[in-house]
C-alpha cells in the first residue's frame, strides 16, 4: 500500500457518506467479484464497500464499469476455477490443459455469463478508446503511479467519462492524483485520516 496517500478517500462504512442519486461511480473489478461472485471462503466478511455498491443501486446513482472490466473479470473467474481445479484434481493440468476440459470450460463460462449479466443490470460501460496514446498513457500511470495495466486503464475510463470517484478496495488507486476513492480497506483509511486526506460529504472535496 503506498504510504502516500494522494486522492481524496471516502469511508464506504461511514453512513454520513450514503450515495445520493446524483452521484457517480465507476466500480472497480474487485468489487463487483465480490458482490455477485461465488462466495467461496465459509466465513466470508463482505466488506462495507460492497454494501456502498447495494445503496448506490437502490439510490439510483450513476454506476459504471469500465470497458476493461469483463476481461479482468473473466481472467479472475477462469484463475480460481483452475486453481480449484489443480488443488482437488492430479496430474495438475496447465492453463491450457484446463481450458480444453469440456466440463471445465463450460463451468467458468457460465460463471462468467451470471456475474457480468448482473454488472450490466446495474452499471453501464465507461468507454475508452485503446489506441497508441491510450497504451502510451496507461503505460506513463503504471511506471508512475502503483497501478497494474487493468486499473491503469480504469483510470482511463474515468478521465474519458468525467468520473470522478471509484468504488474499490484496491490500495493502489490511492496513488492516483486527482480523483476520490471510496473504500472501506482500513489501511488506507487509517493512513488517509494521518494524512488529512480522508473527506466526507459537504466537505471542500470533489466529493459533493
Amino acid at each position: 500500500m503506498p504510504s502516500n496517500i494522494l486522492c481524496d478517500v471516502v469511508d464506504a462504512a461511514d453512513r454520513s457518506n450514503s450515495p445520493l442519486g446524483r452521484d457517480r461511480f465507476i466500480v472497480d473489478s474487485n468489487v463487483w467479484i465480490g458482490l455477485f461472485g461465488p462466495r467461496t471462503i465459509p466465513g466470508f466478511s463482505a466488506p462495507k464497500s460492497y454494501w456502498y455498491v447495494a445503496e448506490a443501486i437502490k439510490a439510483k446513482s450513476k454506476l459504471f464499469h469500465a470497458a476493461v472490466t469483463f476481461a479482468e473479470i473473466a481472467h479472475h473467474v477462469e484463475r480460481t476455477e483452475y486453481e480449484i481445479y489443480n488443488s482437488i484434481n492430479t496430474p495438475s493440468l496447465t492453463k491450457k490443459q484446463f481450458r480444453y476440459q469440456a466440463a471445465e470450460h463450460a463451468k467458468v463460462s457460465q460463471l462468467v455469463g451470471q456475474l457480468w449479466s448482473k454488472v450490466e443490470k446495474h452499471s453501464v460501460c465507461a468507454p475508452v478508446t485503446v489506441d497508441a496514446q491510450a497504451n502510451t498513457r496507461a503505460a506513463i500511470r503504471c511506471s508512475g503511479e502503483s497501478l497494474d495495466a487493468y486499473d491503469a486503464y480504469i483510470i482511463e475510463c474515468m478521465m474519458a467519462n468525467g468520473i470522478q470517484a471509484i468504488i474499490s478496495e484496491d490500495s493502489d488507486f490511492a496513488s492516483v492524483v486527482g480523483i476520490v476513492l471510496v473504500t472501506s480497506n482500513t489501511e488506507v483509511i487509517k493512513v488517509a485520516t494521518q494524512l488529512g486526506k480522508l473527506v466526507k460529504r459537504g466537505s471542500t472535496s470533489r466529493f459533493l
